[in-house]
């Protein structure tokens, strides 16, 4: 069984919700340079601290040239104090070594929902505290437990 990219987001959100970030939308736009990219997860604190997650489904995704040219464009259009992070399915978890060099942090989702988190400060695998996600009710949308009067799809702002 596969993880769907709306899976993967949904979880990283309410993830960096935990994390204390109190806002969060999916698929904000950042341009420099010229360029243009979509970050699949935004996250922006209190006093605006920002962290960005781009979400990888499937080893063909993982080309670390773009990757490198897509965190350049986020840190010359966010700052270089906005943290970018990268989300991927465990089953992935063997490519972890070289994208933590690329990053600062790796969240991975299993199967049954739990987040793991490879840090490039403490560079060890943990379990993130459960965050009691979710079930998918239909293509693409997913229900989440911790936010039962709401659903993430592709333009769902978590506030």
């Amino acid at each position: 069984m596969k993880i769907s990219m709306a899976a993967l987001k949904l979880a990283v959100a309410l993830q960096l919700k935990q994390e204390g970030y109190v806002e969060v939308v999916f698929d904000k736009p950042v341009e420099a340079c010229g360029k243009r990219v979509k970050m699949h997860v935004f996250a922006e604190d209190e006093i605006g601290t920002c962290a960005v997650v781009w979400c990888i489904t499937k080893p063909s995704q993982i080309r670390y040239d773009r990757l490198a040219e897509i965190f350049d464009i986020v840190e010359a259009g966010l700052g270089l104090d906005c943290k970018v992070a990268v989300a991927i399915p465990i089953s992935l978890i063997g490519y972890v070594d070289r994208l933590i060099g690329l990053t600062y942090r790796v969240y991975m989702l299993d199967m049954e929902g739990k987040v793991w988190v490879h840090d490039a400060a403490w560079p060890r695998t943990k379990i993130l505290p459960p965050i009691g996600l979710v079930e998918e009710s239909s293509e693409e949308v997913m229900e989440s437990r911790v936010f039962p009067s709401r659903q993430a799809t592709g333009n769902f702002y978590i506030i």
